[in-house]
């Protein structure tokens, strides 16, 4: 089967498609997106940012996700100010963008080794940009629609109230994955 999912330019302009499609013998998934154009860059626009902006106006806040469906299930859920980066990495354009519509955004990703590698680089960059940031974590193996369907809102709220700063998840994130001699050669290059 196939699934599309416009992509709104905050205008209301649809400016591209997302298309997922799912093989009937093996369930695996292929994403297939609109190509650039004059009017889609890919690094500047962000799913359901449209259908977000005033949710995340007024709550001053946005949940950034990875998938086109996480974005689709957490509106369901009534978390409407929820948006999603577009099968790339955040780009330092989609965190401007989010910079004019709220002041503080919290990172849904996995829990697994991509997911925290992820989650760094984002709360890096929104940090830079002088925006409040927290990490949300997810259990590894467990996506956002099977924690909203299976263990339900609550659950994910826990999560929320219980997410690190975007400071503290980066200097822990520091503090595990880099050894005080990895600092040493730096240091003594700067003398």
């Amino acid at each position: 089967g196939r699934l599309m999912f416009p992509i709104k330019s905050l205008s209301s302009q649809t400016v591209a498609f997302g298309c997922r499609i799912v093989a009937a013998d093996d369930n695996a998934a292929k994403y297939i997106n609109s190509p650039e154009s004059p009017i889609y860059h890919k690094s500047e626009h962000l799913y359901g940012l449209y259908q977000a902006r005033r949710a995340s106006s007024q709550a001053k806040s946005v949940l950034l996700t990875e998938g086109y469906l996480d974005v689709i299930t957490l509106h369901q859920y009534g978390f409407e100010h929820a948006c999603g980066v577009l099968g790339t990495a955040l780009t330092p354009e989609q965190v401007s963008r989010l910079s004019n519509l709220c002041s503080k955004v919290e990172l849904i990703f996995d829990g697994d080794a991509p997911g925290r590698k992820a989650a760094l680089r984002g709360a890096e960059m929104i940090l830079a940009r002088g925006l409040n940031c927290r990490v949300v974590l997810l259990p590894d193996g467990v996506d956002i629609d099977d924690l909203l369907k299976q263990e339900g809102p609550e659950m994910f709220e826990n999560l929320r109230r219980n997410a690190p700063e975007g400071l503290t998840f980066c200097m822990d994130a520091l503090r595990r994955d880099f050894a005080p001699r990895d600092f040493r050669p730096a240091a003594r290059r700067a003398n």
